[in-house]
């Protein structure tokens, strides 16, 4: 009788003792958030929730559950534990900006139940390298770095994982092997306070494939200000006239280059590629225009052409049936 008396009294005792801590227990059984105290504030992401729980009274552990939430998200996890009348666990989060909440809850083999749960705040960045990243060996790859939280503005560190860095929050960076790259992005907040990301960068072989090229005007006719309205074996420019290239390549296109007789008139980076020909020049001319790839491979094609002074005015009727310009006194030489 004495016996059961103590039992009861024990069990009285754990009850009470859950009721004081603040931990929802049940008899024979407890658990305590030991590491963070509730309510602490962060500037680092990095927390380690330290847990430990206790049966007594012949109850035994069979199994926990975590929760933790943050403004705009949550996770949760259960997992068995194996008859154990002591359990201790360690969870490693990295926490959110803002409020986390993380709870804990163990049962016994009796059915018994208890919790405890913190509240915590980090008062930092999110650094957000957004990888991976893919490419090619000599083909520059831009990165893409964000963040959210903490204190702006932020300052930006790239370690692309070859030896090389960056400050930029959105670098363009070549590598010069192939192979795979650990690339760190570390974001720094006004206060002084930082968090890091870490993704990787697969880079395949360097690419050796030239770019395609072609010229698409001038072609073979008579041009008049851009118009096309006769045929010819060479093409025959009177007044300006779009010089249009297609260039295309498997890691596109850097830069497309123009030339007039071997001198670099005009280099255009975006797609449609066109250089405005209209300087003051006549007779016989060569075009020559040049498409670089991203893996600084290039190609290139040429025409010769005939520019001839224009004439005013410029129509179908100034040509005789031979399709030969007929002169008058007012000229100039747009091409």
């Amino acid at each position: 009788m004495k016996m059961k008396n103590l039992a009861i009294i024990v069990m009285l005792l754990f009850f009470i003792t859950g009721i004081i801590s603040g931990n929802s227990r049940e008899m024979g059984v407890s658990v305590k958030i030991e590491y963070p105290q509730d309510g602490a504030i962060f500037y680092s992401r990095n927390v380690s929730i330290q847990i430990v729980a206790v049966a007594c009274c012949g109850d035994k552990l069979v199994a926990w559950k975590w929760n933790w939430s943050w403004e705009n998200g949550s996770y949760e996890e259960e997992e068995a534990i194996n008859y154990k009348i002591e359990f201790h666990a360690i969870i490693n989060i990295s926490l959110y900006p803002g409020w986390n909440n993380i709870s804990v809850t163990v049962k016994s083999q009796q059915g018994f139940r208890a919790s405890d749960k913190i509240v915590i705040y980090y008062d930092g960045p999110v650094a957000m390298a957004n990888g991976p990243y893919e490419g090619n060996a000599g083909a520059p790859i831009t990165f893409e770095g964000s963040a959210y939280g903490g204190h702006k503005p932020y300052k930006w560190y790239w370690d692309f994982g070859d030896g090389n860095s960056s400050t930029e929050q959105k670098p363009s960076h070549i590598y010069l092997k192939e192979g795979k790259y650990k690339v760190m992005l570390i974001v720094t907040d006004l206060l002084g306070h930082n968090d890091t990301d870490i993704t990787w960068a697969f880079i395949g072989e360097r690419d050796d494939i030239p770019p395609t090229v072609d010229i698409i005007t001038p072609s073979s006719g008579i041009y008049i200000n851009g118009r096309r309205i006769l045929p010819s074996i060479i093409p025959i420019i009177v007044g300006q006239l779009n010089v249009e290239v297609n260039a295309t390549d498997n890691v596109g296109i850097r830069s497309v280059a123009f030339y007039l007789d071997e001198t670099l008139e005009f280099n255009d980076t975006l797609a449609p590629y066109i250089w405005v020909l209209k300087k003051n020049v006549s007779g016989f001319h060569k075009i020559r225009v040049v498409g670089y790839d991203f893996s600084f491979n290039s190609n290139s094609k040429s025409v010769w052409v005939i520019c001839l002074p224009t004439v005013y005015p410029i129509s179908k009727s100034s040509f005789n049936e031979n399709a030969e310009i007929v002169a008058t006194d007012k000229e100039e030489c747009l091409c």
